[in-house]
């Protein structure tokens, strides 16, 4: 009996003596996840102890308090004196296993609390592996001979894969024998289309089996698959039309319906048998098999779809019934992007806002970062794609949004600011942010402009933007360069202009001064930078600053209707750009274009037009006009209030018809700043109202100055219908009240006064 009482008293000190040790230490005791976690996410670890104060909570920090292995970029917040927030700065990678351990780092949080790391800090996740995970098929006429008919199946993956090392690996059975596969899908996609003629079989009403052997690389890890896949897919009857399903969907910022059917349509005039209710204007797209409905559905709406009976498809069968379906626009997935997608450059004399699409993500931290001039090539080799390259080159990864590292390094944050997104203009439940870099004192130079969730840190978008004056084209051949500084206000060149030409491994190897024509020629190029490759062009002229990336900036073939050769059937060469790259409804788009021989020779009094094209492929207008004595073509056109929104292209013929180049401009709901001035000019004590249309037209400071630049004066004797000789410059306090927009005649004078 002793012995027992012995035992117990001895278990009981153990135990005792285990407790004592582990008072104070810190170990995981929940998580918000388990094996497998999305891409995008936040982890929340709670511990076992109290780690920090009060002080400390809802506040983020880049201390590294997690490692990772492979390691993530992100951002700590403790939630709770003993919850731990992780927020990847970006996606997890697809496809991969993690391991992660908490750090002694997180021991300095709280000093005082002598806090030690306990056993129970370690923990493994994975992102979902490479997986097959919908098949669909449906009955189409061969591409190659429209006298076969075959089962087009389309295969889609969770992940980006490579169709040809998938060739290798497929096989399918029906009636279980092999049948040939033809790919229609040669890019990296994660939906690889494929066919199977029918020849003397009939596959109709059959089963498709379709095996994947294991070895499937994914195409945005080095993920490889370890198990062979097996599914089985049924063939419908082909003298059976049917719709197989319509669903309610969201694109990246509106809804559209998705009707799906067993063969390719042959009605072509579709919207005639399609009711909606609500009724709405609507257009159709057509797909493989089926169509959409598109129109920017509101978000919450329930709607109610019909679609007449008398639908065909390509075998001659119609549906049995009306179809009717109800579908609703739930909430659509939280995103942040910037409307325009591309760098910008920007007038710093025009309207200096970038507009951006929030969708669903209640509040957005704002940032704006400064690059420097001699950090701007690092900035762009370190940053110069979206995605990255695994061991072949032929895979990659997208990066969600677009996110610039090494920042810190290079830059300085010049704004930061956190925005509710509940008190911003909604369209269909799209907020939409207007950044005004009005906000920053010093205007002109190099910016990265960086909006994110101020929760999930991985939900945001960046854009690099110049704000500039000084415009530049370069023309590099076998031994020499020639470069063209010309204004982005107003096409004119630009003398004196410091031009430096930058290495690939940033160093300055020339530097020289545009004449009066605005040009500089490069001769014996080879000599002067010896060993080095140009890998940028910088312009200085006082505190103006402006580059051209050669590499990003090469004139590429895919605007060319001949197919990719540069020169095209004309022999010129074309160069087309606008004030900006986004407008709303009602406003005027303002468009350059130069055109040169192959010469490098201004043509002078050649007649060109200019073809605007809606975004559903439609003519908008066709403008004639004649290039000047630079070889230059401006013009403008105005959008209607209820004009189209979208991608619309600007192309730039010749009087025959040749097409020498074109740009993309986006149309869509944002809001400009408003802001009116009162400003008091002296000697003469008057009060100037300006209404002002904010575009790079105009020339305007808010900072105490204001300035006048091709300015109309309307019913002043001296000065009617005439622009401004030089530059007035005015230095009167200035308030701020609103503005109103116009178009480029954006200035009138009330009351009337003679000028000094």
């Amino acid at each position: 009996m002793n012995t027992i009482f012995k035992s117990i008293a001895l278990v009981l000190l153990a135990i005792s003596i285990f407790s004592c040790s582990k008072k104070g230490a810190i170990e995981i005791k929940n998580k918000n996840f388990s094996e497998e976690v999305n891409l995008q996410q936040n982890l929340v670890i709670e511990f076992s102890e109290d780690v920090v104060g009060d002080s400390v909570v809802d506040a983020w920090t880049e201390d590294q308090l997690i490692t990772f292995t492979p390691a993530v970029k992100g951002m700590f917040k403790w939630t709770a004196a003993n919850e731990l927030t992780f927020s990847p700065t970006s996606a997890f990678a697809a496809s991969t296993d993690y391991k992660a351990e908490i750090s002694e780092e997180i021991l300095k949080q709280n000093p005082d609390k002598k806090l030690s790391l306990g056993d129970e800090i370690k923990f493994e996740f994975h992102t979902p592996y490479l997986n097959l995970v919908q098949i669909d098929n449906f009955w189409a006429k061969k591409e190659s001979n429209k006298a076969v008919n075959e089962v087009r199946m389309s295969l889609t993956f969770n992940y980006k894969i490579n169709p040809s090392q998938l060739k290798e690996l497929l096989s399918i059975q029906i009636d279980n024998k092999p049948v040939t596969i033809d790919y229609y899908t040669s890019a990296v996609s994660n939906v690889v289309e494929i066919g199977i003629s029918e020849s003397t079989t009939s596959f109709d009403d059959k089963k498709a089996i379709i095996s994947i052997k294991a070895g499937l690389k994914c195409g945005e890890s080095a993920f490889v698959t370890k198990d062979a896949v097996t599914i089985e897919s049924f063939i419908s009857l082909k003298g059976t039309f049917i719709i197989t399903g319509a669903i309610a969907e969201y694109s990246d910022k509106s809804g559209y319906i998705s009707v799906s059917t067993n063969q390719e349509i042959a009605t072509e005039d579709i919207e005639s048998l399609i009711k909606i209710d609500p009724s709405l204007d609507f257009s159709i797209e057509k797909q493989g098999a089926g169509f959409f409905i598109k129109r920017e559905f509101t978000t919450g709406q329930a709607y109610e779809l019909s679609i007449d009976k008398k639908l065909q498809g390509i075998f001659g069968g119609t549906l049995k019934d009306t179809y009717s379906e109800t579908l609703l626009f739930g909430t659509p997935k939280p995103a942040i992007s910037f409307i325009s997608k591309k760098g910008v450059y920007l007038s710093s004399k025009g309207n200096k806002n970038i507009a951006v699409r929030i969708i669903n993500v209640p509040k957005v931290t704002v940032k704006i970062y400064k690059v420097y001039a001699n950090n701007i090539y690092s900035f762009f080799r370190s940053n110069n794609n979206n995605y990255g390259y695994y061991d072949d080159e032929e895979y990659y990864y997208d990066d969600y949004g677009t996110s610039y590292y090494g920042l810190e390094e290079i830059s300085d944050v010049v704004y930061e600011k956190e925005i509710e997104t509940k008190n911003l203009k909604k369209v269909n439940g799209t907020s939409l942010l207007n950044v005004d870099f009005s906000d920053i004192n010093q205007f002109k130079g190099i910016y990265v402009v960086k909006v994110n969730s101020t929760e999930d840190q991985w939900l945001g978008d960046a854009k690099y933007v110049s704000i500039s004056d000084i415009g530049l084209i370069a023309k590099e051949g076998k031994n020499d360069m020639l470069i063209m500084a010309n204004s982005i206000i107003n096409n004119e060149p630009l003398a004196d202009i410091e031009i430096n030409l930058i290495s690939s491994n940033n160093q300055t190897v020339f530097t020289g001064k545009t004449d009066g024509s605005g040009v500089i020629h490069i001769k014996d190029l080879k000599s002067k930078i010896k060993t080095f490759s140009i890998g940028m062009v910088t312009a200085t002229s006082g505190n103006d600053f402006n580059y051209l990336n050669l590499r990003d900036s090469y004139v590429g073939n895919t605007d060319y209707e001949t197919g990719g050769a540069k020169e095209n059937e004309a022999g010129y060469e074309a160069f087309i750009y606008g004030d900006r790259e986004i407008y709303r409804p009602g406003e005027t788009v303002h468009i350059n274009s130069i055109v040169r021989d192959v010469k490098w020779n201004a043509l002078k009094a050649v007649p060109v037009k200019m073809k605007v094209v809606l975004p559903n492929g439609k003519d908008f207008q066709n403008i004639r006009g004649t290039l000047n004595e630079q070889g230059a073509f401006e013009t403008s056109f105005k959008l209607p209030e209820s004009t189209v929104t979208g991608t619309y292209s600007v192309e730039l013929y010749t009087s025959t018809n040749v097409l020498l180049n074109s740009i993309r401009i986006s149309v869509e709901e944002f809001i400009p700043d408003r802001i009116k001035v009162t400003a008091t000019v002296k000697p003469v004590k008057i009060i100037l109202k300006f209404i002002l249309g904010l575009t790079p037209w105009d020339n305007e400071r808010v900072n105490g100055q204001f300035q006048l630049q091709r300015f109309v004066a309307q019913n002043v004797p001296a000065w009617n219908r005439s622009r401004f000789p030089g530059e007035y410059v005015a230095n009167p306090k200035i308030r701020l009240t609103r503005v109103h927009r116009t178009d480029r005649r954006f200035a009138r004078l009330a009351p009337h006064f003679p000028l000094p």
